[in-house]
């Protein structure tokens, strides 16, 4: 192995671990084999500096060298000089054979990382799941995309859910409890559902044990090192004010401030019945739960101090559940609720006694039965009940007129008349034998549609039946 090579790659070992101490050992070769060059050359080399620099050239260098800035340099290894003066290599990078080449990477010059992270800009990156180095090195996934298995993707792996830019857990997340964007104020979402949290309701339990807490239940479940009271509120009941030590407070079916949920309050004069912001009703002054009262087209219950429909009268309905107009549906005449609500007449249709009936068609139908139908059949040709029927005839309607369509077997209609069919029978006709028109000659006979001579005769092809005996020319 030459000294040349022998620095280059103690240069290339030096890079791999200091650059500094790379260049230190290029340079150092450089000029350790520019002196070994000048000592081998001898006198020779001696005179023609001498001669050289008498004439201020200066001294010369070996051959394979080169003299930079007036020292001889070795322009094959030098990193400085690579190739000619003033050619330096780039960092990260040595000199061999005149060519600046790459030093690192190769990876065995990189930080090593685990297994599943990639040397990322300086720092391991897990390309599964970092959405700015998705699957490879400096691929960004888009706005609203995550980063899945390596793919930039906005669906979700199985049992998670995209929300606000990222894949949660529908299930346990309080800030995205059951839906996206549903915040538990209890911060404790349990299979999708905000539920509150009570450590003393675990006292003396073990982990799976049922616990309860005001106006609520649930199970003991590790948390943070000890036990929690992660539950439900019964119904009717919330914790609105997001304090775990009382339970579910509150009663949402009477609190006027949180009425049918927390913070839904109800407007003054207005109470809390059933979880409803309910106005009393002047129907059920001065009388008690279960007291009749009266309401339009029909008889109710006072209930709360609201007269709720109990009964509609006969044809009428309370179809939009607004118990301040009763039943105010005539359900006989009320197209959008004929015969019972939300039973709509079809177009062109009204309601009658309950009952959906067509008054008027659109052009080019007819009411026929109570049916818009198009008067166009056999049935009904031209108008409502108008049968197209002929003798020894298959019907047709035609443009709203009854035709022939077909004669049957051994018929035609030979006086062009539609009104009596087909009148002529073809097969014994002997005015119309076997066709309309077609005349059977004297004494002959029209038998099967064929004029024929009677019995004991017969005819020579000139229309007259000849007797047996006689010899046809």
């Amino acid at each position: 192995m030459g000294l040349a090579h022998w620095f280059d790659e103690l240069a290339k070992s030096a890079g791999e671990a200091d650059p500094s101490r790379r260049a230190a050992l290029r340079t150092a070769g450089a000029g350790f084999l520019g002196a070994i060059a000048m000592l081998a050359f001898g006198g020779r080399a001696l005179a023609d500096d001498d001669d050289d620099t008498k004439n201020g050239k200066g001294p010369k260098c070996p051959a394979g060298m080169a003299k930079c800035s007036g020292n001889c340099r070795d322009v094959a290894i030098d990193p400085d000089n690579c190739g000619g003066c003033g050619k330096v290599c780039p960092d990260g990078s040595v000199c061999r054979k005149g060519v600046c080449e790459t030093q690192c990477p190769p990876p065995s010059c990189l930080p090593p990382c685990p297994p599943g992270l990639a040397f990322c800009n300086g720092m391991c990156a897990v390309t599964a799941i970092d959405p700015s180095n998705c699957g490879a090195c400096g691929r960004t996934c888009a706005s609203g995309q995550v980063c899945v298995n390596g793919q930039c993707t906005t669906t979700c792996p199985p049992g998670q859910t995209f929300c606000g830019g990222s894949c949660v857990s529908t299930t346990t997340d309080p800030n995205n409890c059951g839906t996206c964007g549903t915040h538990c104020a209890s911060g404790v979402c349990a299979n999708g559902v905000c539920t509150v949290a009570s450590d003393a309701a675990c006292a003396g339990k073990t982990a799976g044990d049922v616990c309860s807490f005001t106006n609520g239940s649930g199970v003991c479940t590790v948390s943070g090192g000890g036990l929690t009271c992660v539950g439900t509120c019964n119904a009717g009941f919330a914790n609105c004010n997001g304090t775990l030590a009382d339970g579910c407070e509150t009663n949402i079916f009477t609190s006027s401030a949180n009425c049918g949920g927390c913070g839904i309050t109800c407007p003054a004069g207005a109470t809390c019945v059933n979880g409803a912001c309910t106005f009393p009703d002047a129907a059920c002054a001065n009388k008690a739960n279960g007291d009749v009262c009266t309401v339009t087209n029909g008889t109710g219950v006072c209930t709360n101090g609201q007269c709720l429909v109990a009964t509609c009268n006969a044809g009428f309905a309370d179809c939009n559940g607004n118990r301040a107009d009763g039943c105010e549906t005539n359900t006989l005449s009320d197209a959008q609720n004929c015969g019972a609500c939300l039973h709509s007449c079809a177009a062109g249709q009204t309601c009658v006694n309950g009952v959906c009936t067509t008054t008027s068609c659109p052009p080019g139908q007819v009411l026929c039965n109570g049916l818009c139908i198009t008067a166009n059949s056999i049935t009904n040709c031209g108008g409502c009940g108008i049968v197209c029927t002929f003798p020894n005839a298959t019907a047709a309607c035609v443009n709203g007129v009854c035709a022939i369509a077909t004669c049957n077997p051994g018929f035609a209609n030979c006086d062009g008349q539609v009104a009596n069919g087909c009148e002529i029978n073809t097969n014994v006709d002997a005015r119309n034998c076997g066709g309309c028109g077609i005349v059977c000659p004297t004494g002959q006979s029209c038998i099967g549609g064929v004029c024929q001579c009677p019995a004991g005769t017969r005819d020579c092809g000139d229309g007259v039946c000849h007797p047996l005996t006689f010899v046809c020319p």
